[in-house]
């Protein structure tokens, strides 16, 4: 499989118009991811690579779609594509919205990357309910969620419930990240090993 490297993957977000704001959303995406992979074990066959990884990469084009108004999720997965980095482009097309439903009790690497985005708010951690109030009230003129926004939070919802229900870990427990420092060292590490 083939991945950036750590350097390269902030040079992507760089070179693609992604101010500091998103660059440090991005990282505390990773840093939720790690913290929840941290717990567990190697029967999860997960590849922490490509997830902290993804995390990094799920919003690279955020800016451009917010002058285009495309899907940037979409255009995020094709330009990974087209950069060679075939296995990132689904944790990216899919962090905001889920292609299938959710059955397998062992969630995966796209569905990690999905729940990780779901819990920072810009750069705060913080509950599935409180973020999803918050896209309402930013993305929603009526204040009203549409039906994938329902769906995505269900699909957030049913993602935590698997996570969680065979690490030492609960959903709160992530809140405490919010004491650390949004920066590369600790995913650098998991990265070089």
């Amino acid at each position: 499989m083939r991945l950036p490297s750590l350097r390269e993957t902030l040079n992507l977000l760089k070179n693609h118009g992604n101010p500091p704001n998103i660059i440090r959303h991005s990282i505390r995406v990773a840093q939720v991811a790690l913290e929840i992979l941290k717990k567990f074990d190697i029967s999860n066959n997960l590849d922490r690579k490509l997830i902290i990884t993804g995390a990094l990469l799920h919003d690279i084009t955020k800016m451009k779609s917010i002058k285009t108004g495309e899907d940037h999720a979409q255009t995020g997965a094709t330009l990974i594509k087209k950069l060679g980095y075939n296995e990132l482009a689904p944790l990216i097309k899919y962090h905001i919205l889920l292609k299938e439903p959710i059955a397998n009790p062992h969630i995966t690497e796209v569905e990690l990357v999905f729940y990780a985005d779901k819990r920072v708010k810009h750069t705060e951690v913080v509950s599935l309910k409180e973020r999803f109030l918050d896209v309402i009230k930013r993305y929603c003129k009526n204040q009203k969620p549409t039906p994938d926004m329902l769906k995505t939070y269900k699909q957030a919802i049913a993602i935590e419930k698997i996570i969680f229900a065979n690490i030492d870990l609960t959903p709160r427990d992530l809140l405490k990240l919010n004491k650390k420092p949004i920066d590369i060292k600790e995913i650098k590490k998991w990265l070089e090993d």
